[in-house]
């Protein structure tokens, strides 16, 4: 939990920016942790749990960057809207000075359903394929695609 929060807080501070020495701390972390919780025992089962902790730890970062992110695009998005509704306001006065019939537009809102653990579940498994998801979307995986 430590490596995955200090691993989001990072790369939020540092504007989406991931290095990859931060998943090496984060595996320091772990092992750190292993050895201690384990009295010092090792062994391959050990290192397989090491591992997989490492890596749900670094994946699973990507849940609170992309809320921290997707919280700015929000608001970035209702100042426009506010600026647009502004506009709109700003057209229809003046097109009742003017003497013409201001068009109505009507906004269909949806409403989010769903059970709290069946969304966590989801986000938790967008978390753990997001090293995936990511390679699929950068310009040297299309390369090797082919």
């Amino acid at each position: 939990m430590v490596g995955l929060i200090g691993y989001a807080l990072i790369a939020i501070l540092l504007q989406g920016w991931v290095i990859s020495y931060m998943s090496i701390g984060v595996g320091w972390l772990v092992g750190t942790a292993m050895m201690k919780g384990s009295n010092g025992v090792g062994g391959r089962r050990y290192q397989i749990v090491a591992i997989l902790l490492t890596y749900a730890a670094v994946s699973m970062a990507a849940v609170p960057i992309g809320i921290h992110f997707a919280g700015e695009r929000k608001q970035q998005r209702e100042q426009r809207q506010a600026q647009q509704r502004k506009i709109e306001d700003e057209q229809r006065q003046l097109e009742q000075e003017s003497g013409r019939n201001p068009l109505a537009s009507a906004r269909a809102s949806g409403e989010a359903s769903g059970k709290l653990g069946t969304w966590l579940g989801r986000l938790a498994l967008l978390g753990l394929a997001s090293p995936f998801l990511e390679l699929q979307s950068s310009p040297g995986w299309a390369q090797w695609a082919c």
